[in-house]
């Protein structure tokens, strides 16, 4: 017998009277167990649950299959069969769930203690704050020595590089908290 011939038989031999052809159905179980029936999973069809010492049947109870279905199994037999629940009427809120998404990231990383964008924004505050105290001690200073205010270029050649550098900028950040 060649290898067609054999496969011709198989065939033949899954089918019943009817010459509808036999098949088994397989499935998985949200736990991943893999069960089976003989034909298609309906009320009233037999499952059975595969395992290391071969198909036993599948106890009573309510299991649920990867695809979301539940089934209710009752003396080994199928019972009840409940489609996957999804209300498709149901629109996506996205400014919601950009929300939620936000804030789960802001509370992990306050929770790794990194700032979030208001405690960085308070901080700018603050700063600009003191560098503006900064630069009136800095006019305050130049007055109690008697020196003339600093202007873009100090004229005075006493005065270092950096001294310089350090007039010009007060004297701009003056200007722009003003």
């Amino acid at each position: 017998m060649n290898l067609k011939k054999a496969f011709q038989a198989f065939n033949d031999a899954l089918k019943d009277d009817g010459g509808t052809e036999q098949g088994f159905g397989e499935a998985v179980l949200a736990d991943g167990t893999i069960i089976k029936w003989d034909g298609d999973l309906v009320e009233g069809v037999a499952v059975m649950k595969v395992t290391d010492e071969g198909e036993l049947s599948l106890e009573d109870g309510s299991f649920v299959l990867e695809d979301g279905r539940t089934i209710e199994v009752r003396g080994g037999l199928v019972a009840a069969i409940t489609a996957i629940e999804e209300d498709m009427n149901k629109a996506f809120d996205a400014d919601a769930f950009k929300a939620e998404i936000s804030a789960m990231i802001d509370d992990k990383l306050a929770a790794l203690g990194f700032a979030t964008v208001e405690s960085v924004e308070a901080m700018g505050t603050k700063l600009a704050e003191q560098v503006s105290v900064m630069a009136e001690q800095v006019m305050d200073a130049f007055e109690k020595m008697e020196q003339p205010k600093p202007t873009k270029e100090p004229k005075s050649e006493i005065v270092d590089d950096r001294t310089a550098k350090a007039i010009r900028m007060a004297a701009a950040l003056k200007k722009s908290n003003n």
